[in-house]
C-alpha cells in the first residue's frame, strides 16, 4: 500500500481484516508420534470468541515435505496452522487431504494454496469434492460466517 495517505492505509487494513475476520491467535501443536502433530481445537462448536476453530488439523512430517490432513475452517485458521508448522520444520506442504465435506476440514485450503501455490495437491473423495462443489460447500461458508 505504499503511495496511499496513512489513513487510507489503516481504513484498507481495517476493511481487510473485517472481511476475512482478525488474525488467529497461535495454537501451539502436540506432537503425537515422531513425525505427526495435531493443532488442537479446544471446542466443538464454532463460536466468535474461537474464531471456528472447531476441528483438529493434523500435519505429517515427511522427508518430501508436510502433508496436511484437514485444512481447518478458515483461511486465518489455515495460515496460523501454516505458523505453526514453521516452528516444527522449514520443509513445504506438499499435500492436503480433506476428509469430508464439513466446512471445518476445508475452509482452510486457501491459506495452503495462497503460501504454497496452486499447484499444490488437495486430495478427497470423489464424492466430497461434489459435496464440497455444491450445495453443501455453500452451507457451510454461510454456516460458517454466521456462527463466527
Amino acid at each position: 500500500m505504499a503511495g496511499l495517505h496513512p489513513d487510507i492505509q489503516v481504513m484498507a487494513q481495517q476493511v481487510g481484516q473485517f472481511v476475512m475476520g482478525p488474525p488467529m491467535p497461535d495454537i501451539a501443536p502436540v506432537q503425537v508420534s515422531p513425525r505427526v502433530w495435531v493443532v488442537p481445537a479446544a471446542d466443538g462448536f464454532p463460536t466468535p470468541a474461537n474464531q471456528g476453530m472447531m476441528s483438529n488439523v493434523t500435519f505429517v512430517v515427511t522427508s518430501a515435505g508436510v502433508v496436511i490432513l484437514d485444512s481447518g475452517s478458515s483461511l486465518q485458521i489455515g495460515r496460523m496452522v501454516i505458523r505453526m508448522i514453521r516452528r516444527i520444520t522449514p520443509l513445504p506442504v506438499v499435500a492436503v487431504f480433506n476428509s469430508h465435506h464439513h466446512g471445518d476440514h476445508w475452509l482452510g485450503n486457501h491459506a495452503f494454496v495462497e503460501a504454497f501455490g496452486e499447484n499444490l495437491p488437495i486430495y478427497s473423495l470423489a464424492a466430497t469434492r461434489e459435496l464440497i462443489a455444491g450445495v453443501a460447500g455453500h452451507e457451510w461458508r454461510s454456516m460458517m460466517e454466521r456462527w463466527t
